[in-house]
């Protein structure tokens, strides 16, 4: 028997045109919001001041500055104290570690050496 096989390709519709005749927002109108600044009516070649952002503007010898700053500082030493539970801790970390000490000794051992914790 011979067998005889053939491919038949389907004709492929005609690409459709996708482009929206609908323009939406058009770039080249102003907005029509009253003294909006644009960004590309600015131009800055530097900084304008040298103050690091988000630092109060207080000298580190300025007794009256520091002094108004000090109730938050103490206040947040205290909120991580009473958080702080170092027993905890403590045993999170044994948990941890403890196994690979003992297998580090008795590998230690095993090899004659003595270990000390």
């Amino acid at each position: 028997k011979i067998l005889t096989t053939s491919v038949e390709k389907e004709q492929e519709e005609t690409t459709k045109d996708l482009t929206n005749e609908d323009p939406g927002l058009e770039s080249n109108l102003m907005a029509a919001l009253p003294e909006i600044e644009k960004l590309d009516e600015k131009n800055v070649d530097a900084a304008v001041t040298n103050d690091p952002i988000g630092v109060p503007d207080a000298q580190s010898n300025d007794n009256a500055a520091l002094a108004r700053l000090e109730p938050g500082f103490r206040a947040d030493v205290d909120a991580v104290n009473k958080a702080f539970d170092a027993q905890a801790i403590n045993a999170a970390i044994h948990q941890q570690l403890d196994p690979y000490r003992v297998r580090y000794q008795a590998e230690m051992q095993k090899a004659g050496f003595t270990t000390t914790v």
